[in-house]
């Protein structure tokens, strides 16, 4: 891509999970315009895995504060 003629903002490693993480910040006023009339109508979803994690907890704690006798064999206590 053009934009990675240039460093990007951010260049990280996450060792841990042997990912890099890099950004590129967006300075071409048409790339921008083309972004913004893309999703200007359109609904946007995030659906990154941590979010997605904490979603399922919530629900599992609203659950069990719901059934409490439910037991461990419940759908929202099986992993």
């Amino acid at each position: 891509m053009e934009c990675e003629k240039e460093a990007p903002i951010i260049d990280y490693h996450e060792k841990a999970y042997d990912v890099r993480h890099r950004l590129w910040k967006l300075t071409d006023p048409d790339r921008s315009r083309v972004i913004e009339e893309t999703v200007a109508e359109r609904k946007i979803y995030i659906a990154d895995g941590h979010h997605r994690y904490q979603t399922m907890l919530n629900i599992r704690e609203e659950m069990r504060g719901k059934y409490p006798d439910a037991g461990p064999d419940a759908p929202w206590n099986t992993s």
